[in-house]
């Protein structure tokens, strides 16, 4: 799938490894990008490669390195679970290619440390996916507070109140685990909204106080609610609002309030106040800041269905031409492994708060409040053993309980109709009379 490059650009060739639901949206925004194409996808399931090698007419694989080895590749992109971004993201920079990595970076402070040392020593670029970043109305909210008008920044909050069903949950064996999906409605949704908060009031964030729930979910490891307030470095405070159990969902916003301005974003501008009015002021508050080709579709949003593209394509196809142009100019891009990795231990560090029943956890962190993911490098685990938290997260230690319990009765039931059956059979050719009244004292 290509798109067409001004004369004398190289066109870069990327591969999208893992085949689910977002790498739809990689590769069709990719064909609107300007000197990229897509020229390969690869999924350890045959069906999903075959899927989407089809649909966008290139060459499929299960097999990685039989990818590179076949089709001359520059850029990586990694759509895997998210406990194992590191794992792939890796390989790419020992290949020595570039990487466009989901979010979020991955799910914990070990393995995103492993990603950056990965990059620095191959010397190629590491490109992070948070779109929000990139969309217009983000862009002209970022432009106000950089240039002061909010004055003193002094509140922030992000709320990520989207809905996921049961369904969504066991569509796929890693969603709702600590090892692969990092965590619930903060790693997996929220994380775009964790990322704009501190990205928009541009200060780091010091201390965290939060709470997390299993409230509206079964068989699940990790939490479906959470909330938390933040202190940042230049004395704001912010409050963040997550939850998968908000129906119908979707419903998303971010808010920054100073002693000159307040503004909210939710996908466009629907809030902009501020006690300097300037011109412009009035058509932003009037389009949403939005340009008139970046104008979703028609009843298009991602809350409840995490394939609907609607605006989407604007901010995706600006993060993949912002990549794009870095690579083919040598200049550094936006968000690379620093950038990325932000908003991943803001989220941890709620997890710690939660996990301590509300303590004061402060930033940076010096361990991950989650296991390290076992698909680690072989022996990497004992090196950090004394800089990870050696117990399981308690909803991850009642997980597991439960499903052996489940697995353990199952079993049981099933031996016991076992037994049941072959004893009825013993009656019954024993004596026929016998047999007719254990079947009336089953009964």
């Amino acid at each position: 799938m290509d798109s067409q490059a001004p004369k004398g650009l190289v066109v870069l060739n990327h591969a999208i490894v893992g085949c689910g639901v977002i790498s739809n949206i990689h590769g069709t925004c990719l064909g609107m990008v300007r000197g990229s194409r897509l020229a390969a996808v690869m999924d350890i399931v045959p069906e999903k490669a075959k899927a989407l090698g089809e649909k966008y007419n290139v060459p499929y694989f299960t097999d990685r390195d039989q990818m590179l080895r076949e089709v001359p590749i520059d850029v990586v992109h990694v759509c895997t679970p998210s406990g194992n971004h590191h794992e792939i993201a890796m390989w790419a920079a020992a290949n020595r290619k570039h990487c466009f990595c989901e979010k979020p970076m991955d799910v914990t402070l070990e393995a995103m440390d492993l990603i950056t040392a990965a990059f620095k020593k191959s010397g190629t670029y590491y490109g992070g996916c948070f779109m929000n970043r990139f969309n217009p109305p983000a862009q002209l909210f970022k432009k106000a507070v950089e240039s002061g008008r909010f004055g003193r920044v002094t509140t922030a909050s992000a709320q990520c109140l989207w809905g996921r069903t049961q369904e969504y949950y066991e569509s796929g064996d890693w969603r709702g685990t600590w090892e692969l999906d990092g965590g619930g409605c903060l790693m997996n949704q929220a994380v775009h909204y964790v990322d704009l908060i501190q990205w928009l009031v541009g200060s780091p964030v010091k201390s965290i106080r939060a709470y997390t729930g299993l409230l509206a979910h079964e068989r699940i490891a990790v939490e479906d609610t959470a909330v938390a307030i933040l202190k940042f470095a230049n004395g704001a405070l912010g409050v963040i609002h997550g939850t998968t159990a908000a129906y119908p969902g979707p419903h998303g916003t971010v808010e920054v309030c100073g002693d000159k301005g307040n503004a909210s974003y939710d996908g466009k501008i629907i809030r902009w106040k501020f006690a300097d009015e300037q011109a412009e002021d009035k058509t932003i508050l009037e389009t949403g800041g939005v340009p008139p080709a970046a104008k979703p579709a028609d009843g298009a949003t991602t809350g409840s269905d995490p394939a609907a593209l609607g605006a989407y394509h604007v901010m995706f196809t600006r993060a993949f031409q912002e990549f794009s142009d870095a690579i083919q100019s040598g200049t550094p891009n936006a968000l690379g492994t620093a950038e990325h990795r932000k908003a991943v231990e803001i989220i941890l560090g709620i997890y710690e708060s939660a996990r301590r029943g509300g303590e004061e956890v402060r930033l940076p962190l010096k361990k991950s409040a989650i296991p390290v993911p076992m698909s680690l490098p072989a022996g990497y685990a004992e090196k950090v053993k004394g800089a990870i938290h050696p117990t399981l997260p308690e909803a991850m230690v009642t997980f597991r309980k439960k499903r052996a319990s489940a697995k353990k009765g199952a079993r049981g039931k099933s031996a016991k109709a076992k037994s049941s059956g072959k004893a009825a059979k013993a009656t019954a050719k024993k004596s026929p009379k016998s047999a007719r009244k254990a079947k009336r004292g089953r009964k």
